[in-house]
């Protein structure tokens, strides 16, 4: 541990402070420090279980030791300025005054005037210098002005605030005005809503060629607004940036995966010398906000983001980053945005995952055996098991949870963030299916198959016949699951030995997974799939 003096040099209307090493020692966990009466310093280290130690720190030397006035002279307009502006974050009496005093300061250079100049503004009736404030003569000030806007008006605003960011020219600023001008942008999204769509292709158009500048500071905030508009292009260009190999304890790939990385970065034609030269001065906090980023930006209907490459190795930056220092929070917060990501992708990119071997595939607990014993079981008959067999308080949550893996059910489908995903995500079963329905999905279940999970049947030019499920699509290239328990069996198969593709008229999920259980595992096994995970569901006994 170390104890630090800081020194304090008046700056502006405020102070800035150097720090000088005073006490050190390995180890010194301190634990509270204070002046005593007699002028001394007293601390205590501890804690943790060690040992707990008391110290006293004295001057032994010949210079004089009387108390000295700590207030300092320089730059005593400036603070008094700061103060004055600070009595007015209130309302006031006579708010065109407050207005009159406060507006001027927006331009100060001393970022401690700006933002009491600002929150006085706030304090006001936002149209006594709404106006003013978003006209400002001053760059830097409108910026602040913009800001101010952002905080305190309604989102019939935005166009306004976006238009006084925008008039903004940011090559002629300080770095530290661009950064600034960059959260000015976030804030006007983050707390006036969500922009029209030509408003968004503007911002993106308008920033997109500066990305990354080479400042880990504005790229950090640059990354975050291309995000939040859904640029054209972030995805690839954020995944190439995350194949740098700096950082403090680089993880080692092979020439294979060097490879793919760098053609991943220049993708973008024009665009390489930047990346590359950005390259060099990335870290690892930096390419974890550039994970953090990613992790929210999924395809829409009308808007893809992602190729199957750019997803392919983002998932594969999670398992190189996991091989770099920093601890058990570091682990974590690679989980949570690993787990954030995975949350928004379809069942289908997850399986793609699987299949070309980024995730390691689901790999099922030791499965109960069913008790049996079985029957040949059909539509009619389970239902009319159902009609006395699922009303409230008559199954029991344990029981279906265990039917639901002896049927192997949890092979292929995730319930309740549990399972394998060669097959739909079963947890909101309950919210789109009749009984009739699941009933008739697991016991016919190639009497209607979703275009989602159809299999295919894939004729090779060399004679052989392929059936699986096609998870994933490249130029040259397809991948198909063969194995519906698991995404490991697949296979990669090039377009050129493709003779022709036709749809299965099969499901890949098998017939009779139900006739090994017996009619009260039926049962519970339904209700557990219907509860949408809830062991609270009325068919269920309580507690069981």
């Amino acid at each position: 541990g170390t104890m630090y003096a800081i020194h304090l040099e008046p700056e502006g209307s405020t102070y800035r402070g150097t720090k000088e090493e005073f006490v050190a020692r390995t180890p010194l966990p301190l634990t509270d420090v204070v002046i005593g009466r007699d002028g001394a310093m007293y601390f205590t280290v501890g804690g943790r279980g060690g040992q707990s130690e008391l110290y006293r720190v004295r001057y032994a030397g010949t210079e004089p030791v009387a108390p000295v006035d700590g207030k300092d002279s320089r730059a005593v307009a400036d603070r008094a300025t700061r103060r004055s502006l600070e009595t007015l974050h209130r309302r006031v009496d006579d708010p065109a005054a407050a207005v009159a005093t406060a507006l001027p300061q927006l331009a100060s250079p001393d970022r401690f005037l700006r933002y009491a100049a600002r929150i006085a503004l706030e304090h006001q009736p936002l149209e006594t210098w709404k106006e003013a404030a978003l006209n400002h003569p001053d760059p830097s000030a409108r910026i602040e002005g913009a800001i101010a806007v952002a905080r305190q008006a309604e989102p019939e605003a935005q166009p306004e605030v976006l238009a006084a960011l925008g008039s903004v020219d940011g090559a002629g600023l300080s770095p530290e005005d661009r950064l600034r001008l960059v959260r000015a942008c976030q804030l006007a999204l983050i707390r006036l809503g969500e922009p029209p769509a030509d408003v968004r292709a503007a911002i993106a158009a308008h920033v997109m060629p500066l990305f990354p500048t080479g400042s880990d500071d504005l790229d950090r905030e640059l990354a975050s607004l291309l995000a939040a508009v859904r640029a054209p292009g972030i995805v690839p260009r954020l995944v190439g940036l995350l194949a740098d190999r700096g950082g403090s304890t680089p993880p080692t790939t092979s020439t294979a995966d060097e490879a793919e990385v760098r053609t991943l970065i220049e993708r973008n034609a024009g665009y390489g010398e930047a990346v590359r030269a950005a390259l060099d001065r990335r870290g690892d906090m930096l390419q974890m906000h550039y994970a953090y980023v990613l992790r929210v930006l999924q395809d829409q209907p009308d808007d893809t983001l992602w190729t199957a490459a750019d997803r392919k190795a983002y998932f594969a930056w999670f398992n190189r980053a996991r091989e770099w220092g920093g601890g058990n929070s570091f682990q974590k917060f690679l989980t949570n945005i690993e787990d954030e990501s995975l949350a928004g992708l379809s069942e289908n990119d997850r399986l793609a995952l699987e299949a070309t071997g980024v995730r390691e595939p689901y790999v099922p607990p030791p499965l109960p055996k069913p008790k049996g014993p079985g029957r040949t079981w059909s539509v009619a008959e389970v239902m009319a098991a159902t009609e006395a067999g699922l009303a409230p308080g008559t199954r029991s949550f344990a029981k279906g949870k265990q039917a639901f893996a002896a049927a192997r059910c949890i092979v292929c489908h995730r319930f309740d963030g549990d399972g394998g995903a060669t097959g739909p995500d079963l947890t909101q079963a309950g919210g789109r299916f009749q009984v009739k329905d699941m009933v008739e999905a697991i016991v016919e279940p190639s009497r209607a198959v979703s275009d989602q999970y159809r299999a295919s049947i894939l004729e090779l030019t060399n004679g052989k016949v392929i059936t699986g499920r096609i998870v994933a699509e490249a130029a040259e290239s397809v991948t198909v699951v063969v194995d519906p328990e698991t995404a490991a069996n697949s296979v990669e198969l090039a377009r050129g030995d493709i003779e022709a593709i036709a749809a299965s008229p099969t499901s890949l999920m098998p017939a009779g997974l139900l006739d090994q259980l017996n009619e009260e595992e039926v049962l519970d096994l339904l209700a557990y799939t219907l509860s949408r995970g809830k062991a609270k569901d009325p068919r269920f006994r309580r507690g069981k």
